[in-house]
């Protein structure tokens, strides 16, 4: 028996009514747009103004991080004596994409020698080590720089340095309690938590040292593509680099993406964020989660549209591949978890040698969010060694978990809530029981509860096109800037409109007020009997427009369904 999700539980809010009528008399707003900025909690016009302009605020100067003197000075150098520079990235979307725009911004500047190099995730696993830096040293390269990783590198600064092969070090991960050695090292977790580019992603860092050599910023498309990708917090900084970043792709630029948007059938004028983030990011990622990446980066540096084309037709079915490989491991780890106290446990940790380690944070992420608890995945090799992805919430700190139990790793590295290391078969055993004393340290419950956030209740009357374009108006949506969900209570599914589509999604027509609309909810049609639904419900939605066949209506996507009789819901002070 498939184990059940926990119990979801509805979050509205009870504004303060005299300061929202303020709120409203001050800014001139009125509505649902109203209701959406003030539980903001934006004070003043122009706090307004910015988040509703993203492209009005100026970007923050790159010089503001620390060593960035540091890295141009040496990278003028090397322009100067036109010396061999090799970029070393990473296998997912950030550190490609972060590759290709450091290739690109070098070459701009005019170094005419630069290569650049992936590991490979199953031979090299992630990030820097001293089979890429030989590799560098056989080819002459006198100057290696860094994207998205190398800040936990301290073995390979030393190789390189022993080998008086210069380094410069790009990276956005958590540090370590002391610094490799390099020429410079560029992090933004080096400077004040509250400074401007303080969550910037590894394709944003390269952005900055780019912008600060060619005294322009260029290939914002690239770092929009990796900000969605990895997750990074879409205010300030983010909002504004992603803002620009998504007029580039709607412009047409970056033939690249422009070809994944068409195999996508995404037309770049209609782009949003979550087009990134749920079709152009998957087909990067797929990839390096089945090799290198090595295709991904060759599709982002490439400016002929008919080899982005055939680039992009691989990838597509590169990602085909990566979809049933998901399904596989999915379905296992869902068997193993038959057999798992999940009452007991606040973690999950599940071990398997058939698994693929370059696809099981995917299944991480997804078993996290059906279960609301930390999880850790991990891929055993012949040999008993195994590659781990790790996932958690906000509750959780993975990266401060695996710091603390670290002495069972070979090597590990990460975020907040999403991490990774390398660790022997005869270790997981201790791991998982330091797993468990991390959560109840950090006081993860028991029994979670999954909180779904209700911005405004809604009758259909009032999901309109006007509706939509305000809310259109908070884009980029994402991470810390989520899509606003509403809520309609006392919904009747029409008579014999509920189906399960392939995938397991559930497709229903829902009536309220005399007004129906067609709604989907992803991987929802086991939660409900599509032909024995309640006589009335209590819905959850973000609306969303639906382009079809020259035709637009609005659709409701899904974000939880209660019958109207058993509904949880806790009222809250905004």
């Amino acid at each position: 028996m498939t184990p059940s999700p926990v119990e979801t539980q509805w979050c509205i809010p009870e504004p303060d009514y005299p300061a929202f009528r303020s709120f409203c008399s001050k800014h001139d707003l009125q509505g649902v747009l109203a209701e959406l900025l003030f539980a903001k909690n934006m004070q003043t016009s122009g706090d307004l103004h910015s988040f509703l302009h993203p492209a009005s605020n100026p970007l923050a100067d790159p010089f503001g991080l620390t060593d960035m003197d540091k890295a141009v000075e040496r990278l003028h150098a090397a322009h100067e004596k036109q010396e061999h520079v090799r970029i070393i990235g990473d296998y997912d979307v950030d550190g490609i994409s972060a590759t290709a725009l450091m290739v690109r911004g070098l070459r701009a500047l005019g170094i005419e020698n630069v290569s650049y190099a992936l590991p490979d995730r199953l031979e090299d696993g992630y990030g820097l080590n001293n089979a890429l830096l030989e590799s560098a040293l056989r080819d002459s390269v006198s100057l290696v720089i860094t994207v998205d990783n190398g800040i936990m590198a301290h073995e390979s600064a030393t190789f390189a340095h022993e080998h008086n092969l210069d380094l410069i070090i790009t990276d956005h991960h958590s540090l370590g309690d002391t610094l490799p050695e390099a020429c410079a090292v560029l992090n933004p977790k080096r400077d004040a938590s509250d400074a401007p580019l303080a969550n910037i992603c590894g394709a944003a860092m390269a952005f900055q040292l780019c912008t600060a050599l060619n005294k322009s910023p260029q290939n914002l498309a690239l770092v929009a593509l990796a900000t969605i990708a990895d997750v990074m917090p879409l205010h300030g900084e983010n909002r504004i680099l992603t803002h620009l970043g998504l007029q580039e792709i709607q412009h047409g630029e970056q033939p690249g993406i422009q070809a994944l948007l068409r195999i996508a059938k995404i037309q770049s004028k209609r782009l949003r964020a979550e087009d990134i983030a749920f079709q152009i990011a998957p087909r990067i990622n797929a990839s390096g989660r089945l090799g290198s990446g090595g295709n991904a980066l060759d599709l982002l540096l490439a400016d002929d549209p008919d080899e982005a084309d055939y680039l992009a037709s691989q990838l597509n079915m590169i990602n085909e591949d990566r979809k049933e490989v998901e399904r596989e491991i999915t379905r296992s780890a869902l068997e193993m978890l038959e057999d798992y106290d999940l009452d007991s446990k606040r973690c999950i940790v599940l071990a398997n040698d058939d698994w693929h380690p370059g696809v099981i944070g995917i299944v991480a992420s997804k078993l996290q969010h059906q279960f609301q608890k930390p999880v850790a995945l991990i891929a055993l090799d012949e040999n008993g060694v195994g590659r781990s992805s790790a996932r958690s919430n906000d509750a959780f700190s993975l990266i401060n978990a695996f710091q603390n139990c670290g002495h069972l790793f070979v090597k590990f590295g990460g975020h907040r809530n999403a991490a990774g290391m390398t660790i022997d078969r005869a270790n997981i055993a201790a791991f998982q029981e330091a797993m468990e004393a991390e959560a109840a340290d950090q006081s993860t419950l028991t029994q979670p509860v999954k909180s779904i956030h209700i911005n405004a209740i809604l009758p259909f009357t009032t999901v309109d096109n006007e509706l939509l374009g305000d809310i259109d108006r908070f884009e980029p949506m994402g991470h810390a800037n989520p899509s606003p969900v509403f809520a309609t209570f006392g919904v009747k599914p029409v008579l014999g409109s509920a189906r399960a589509l392939k995938g397991g999604h559930l497709q229903c027509t829902f009536e309220h007020d005399k007004r129906t609309f067609r709604a989907i909810g992803f991987n929802m049609a086991d939660r409900f009997d599509p032909g024995n639904l309640p006589s009335k419900v209590d819905i959850a939605y973000i609306p969303k427009f639906n382009h079809w066949q020259g035709n637009t209506t609005i659709q409701l996507h899904l974000v939880d369904i209660k019958d109207s009789k058993n509904n949880s819901i806790l009222h809250e002070s905004a």
